[in-house]
């Protein structure tokens, strides 16, 4: 808690001293405590902690909330049994439309309905998850993998909904799911236990440690999708996160679940400091000393996560897989890790290692390995990196520690960037022939390659797996620029691309593969780039014309700034479709120093209205300081606005009539706004507006009173608006924060204000 709220605790570990610290970090202030899933039944601790909190909870309105599962927990931490909240459960209805759905759509489609003896099997099924619907989740997505009447029936029938109390009931039934996994998922499943609880766990990071153990058959990334995909299905997996074109990236496991695959494993994985000579897997993070059994040597262990390398004598875990190093104190490693001839995944990231030892390139059945975020580490073996003849994953951070001659790892499959250069990664045909690379690749330094036929021995177009790619050239020291337009041509990606980023690029117009558009006949209708889904442009000084991109049926994210020479957009920039930009949902146009007009599109079927920007929820316009209108008509399904330092904007507020869906309004720096018009009294969900630095405004309308949507009106260094209407206080009855004149007022201040 002190974390929280100071950032650090200055290296403070007496619990007096942290508690006496914390009371004084929290007097005064108005707080609410959310202490979530509390397992710690240790009646001392808890009254050492409540005797400090108590003090300071009863005033300022501040409140601390406990959830758990325990009703001994509850009992020691509650002030009064009334202030206990018992939730209810879910009703057999609520469960069976919980399995339902994971039955229905659990592949990705929607199934056939299910036949009246499935029906009445299912129904019989959600009542067994007794209200809970976790329970209901992973029970509906066993069933969605198995619709047949007599796989209901031995769901229907175990033993398994026999325990005696709801907890021992939802075990059981994960473990009832466990079992119905295919043989091949089940140890997949079961080392996920090695991880902490409530832990972000890498989709990637994952699949390469089942490829490291060996879980995956052939080390193929595809099966790994495919097996982490059945255990989401099945709600093994929760709380996805996407990357930028919406794939999932990270996941947690729920606590029950991760008990479940602890338990399935406690034979094999060590999760605390005991001694055993059964332990495959162990973690050790954060957790001293040191067990005796691995200073002893651990013969069967397979996968070790530890802070400290220097405390185990590596050269003894002849089985060891998989070595996770964590810590910022650890400067080099030893040579003996060459001695791990078994070894397929080793991650050194975030460490302060200086150099990796020669005795790496050994590791002749290395997969993946990892050395993000290690600032200090500039030294990697010379032109011996291609001994690793097995590894299909490297992951770094910076250009400097670029491996040389990587294109003799034919196997590569992860390679974050590529700097060309004779003292960095080489010529750009060094990526010739990796063609089975995926996800995401930055090629940077590109004013090194000479022209479009050496770019072109990138072969980036049979680069299929490939979702992402960023062109960059630096700007710092270049004698000529002729050759840049020839080297983007020579770039083209694969057609399927899903992002793409071009920066410091100072050729005159954008490559021809970009301003592709629609290819229509009565037997085709395709495009360059038809999967593109997010796409920036940043300074690119010199080019003039932006693509034409409003064809693109999925582009859901576009970034451009720092075209200094673009002074129009015109009509050529959406396109002649009926629909244009039907997907995009983010627009960010900044540093557009001599941008001057934003035109609305035209084309499209004559007598039929051209549809633009349908799905836009955000817009941020920083620094175009010339601009001197928007199409706002456009743009009626805004969430979010945010206009800075455009000096010459006048007609914001003017056409805003219609915005239903805006929620946030920002403007400031832009001094040719005089007035906030009645207009903005449509703007029915409208909760932050934030006008600052507008030197010309005057005047607010008294129709913003009625805008009872808003709960954030911030209105500061306006100095020519010199009377706010209080009748608008007056009707404004949602307020959180109210900031005029420069002026942060309390809301006691305004009495008829809730």
């Amino acid at each position: 808690m002190l974390q929280a709220l100071d950032g650090n605790m200055s290296g403070m570990t007496n619990i007096d001293a942290i508690l006496n610290q914390l009371e004084i970090s929290l007097q005064g202030k108005k707080f609410i405590l959310v202490l979530d899933d509390v397992w710690n039944d240790a009646a001392r601790g808890w009254d050492d902690l409540k005797r400090p909190l108590m003090k300071i909870c009863g005033v300022n309105g501040n409140a601390i909330v406990v959830t758990t599962r325990s009703e001994e927990v509850a009992s020691m931490v509650e002030t009064s049994i009334e202030y206990r909240h018992k939730p209810g459960i879910l009703s057999d209805e609520d469960c069976w439309s919980i399995i339902e759905k994971k039955v229905q759509y659990g592949h990705g489609g929607i199934s056939a309905p299910l036949n009246s003896d499935l029906l009445a099997i299912g129904k019989e099924i959600a009542e067994k998850c007794r209200g809970v619907p976790l329970a209901a989740k992973v029970l509906g997505g066993t069933m969605a993998l198995k619709k047949d009447k007599e796989a209901w029936l031995s769901i229907r029938n175990s033993t398994a909904f026999n325990a005696s109390d709801n907890r021992d009931n939802i075990e059981s039934i994960l473990k009832l799911s466990f079992d119905h996994l295919p043989s091949s998922l089940k140890p997949c499943f079961a080392i996920c236990s090695i991880f902490p609880k409530d832990y972000f766990v890498e989709k990637e990071e994952l699949i390469q440690l089942w490829m490291a153990e060996g879980l995956l058959g052939t080390p193929n990334v595809d099966t790994g999708n495919e097996y982490f995909s059945y255990l989401l299905l099945n709600s093994f997996f929760q709380d996805i996160e996407r990357n930028d074109y919406g794939d999932i990236s990270k996941c947690k496991m729920h606590d029950l679940i991760h008990d479940l695959a602890l338990s399935i494993s406690k034979s094999e994985t060590m999760m605390l400091v005991t001694s055993s000579v059964q332990i495959r897997h162990t973690n050790l993070i954060r957790r001293k000393p040191t067990p005796p059994f691995l200073t002893d040597g651990a013969k069967k262990l397979r996968t070790l996560f530890i802070e400290n390398a220097f405390s185990v004598g590596l050269w003894k875990l002849k089985s060891l897989r998989t070595l996770i190093l964590k810590g910022n104190d650890v400067e080099e490693f030893p040579s003996s890790i060459g001695k791990l001839k078994h070894l397929r995944y080793l991650d050194v990231s975030h460490t302060n290692m200086k150099a990796l030892p020669e005795s790496i390139t050994k590791l002749y059945n290395l997969q993946t390995l990892r050395f993000e975020e290690c600032i200090s580490l500039t030294e990697l073996p010379k032109n011996k990196m291609f001994n690793l003849l097995s590894l299909r994953h490297i992951h770094f951070s910076y250009d400097f520690q670029m491996p040389s001659m990587v294109g003799r790892l034919t196997c590569l499959e992860t390679l974050p960037l590529f700097a060309v250069g004779p003292d960095r990664g080489g010529s750009i045909q060094e990526l010739e022939f990796l063609n089975n690379l995926r996800g995401s690749l930055r090629i940077e330094y590109l004013e090194e390659v000479r022209d479009k036929d050496e770019a072109e021995k990138a072969n980036l177009q049979k680069k299929t797996k490939l979702e992402a790619l960023k062109f960059v050239w630096s700007t710092y020291g270049r004698e000529s620029f002729g050759n840049d337009e020839e080297v983007l041509e020579g770039l083209q990606p694969h057609e399927a691309i899903k992002s793409l980023e071009i920066k410091d690029y100072l050729g005159e117009r954008f490559p021809s593969w970009l301003w592709m558009m629609r290819i229509r006949s009565e037997s085709n209708s395709s495009t360059i780039l038809n999967n593109l889904v997010k796409l920036n442009l940043i300074d690119c000084s010199r080019c003039k014309e932006l693509p034409r991109l409003g064809h693109l049926p999925y582009l859901e994210v576009l970034s451009i700034g720092g075209l200094d020479n673009v002074k129009y957009i015109v009509s050529e920039f959406y396109g002649n479709d009926q629909t244009l930009f039907p997907s995009l949902k983010s627009f960010e146009m900044m540093s557009m120093e001599s941008l001057e007009e934003w035109k609305e599109p035209s084309g499209g079927d004559p007598g039929s209205e051209i549809v633009v920007f349908p799905c836009l929820k955000e817009l941020i316009i920083w620094e175009c300081h010339w601009l001197t209108k928007v199409p706002m008509k456009y743009l009626s399904s805004l969430e979010s606005l945010d206009i800075r330092d455009c000096e010459e904007l006048s007609n914001i507020f003017d056409e805003i009539h219609g915005f239903q869906s805006l929620r946030t309004l920002q403007i400031s720096y832009c001094h040719g706004i005089t007035r906030l018009p009645s207009e903005i009294r449509s703007c029915t969900s409208l909760q932050v507006l934030e006008i600052s630095r507008c030197d010309k405004l005057t005047n607010v309308s008294q129709d913003l009173g009625n805008v009872n949507s808003l709960m954030k009106l911030n209105i500061r260094h306006c100095p020519r608006l010199s009377n706010f209407p209080e009748e608008i206080l007056q009707r404004l009855v949602n307020f959180k924060l109210l900031e005029i004149g420069g002026f942060s007022e309390e809301l006691v201040a305004f009495p008829y204000l809730n």
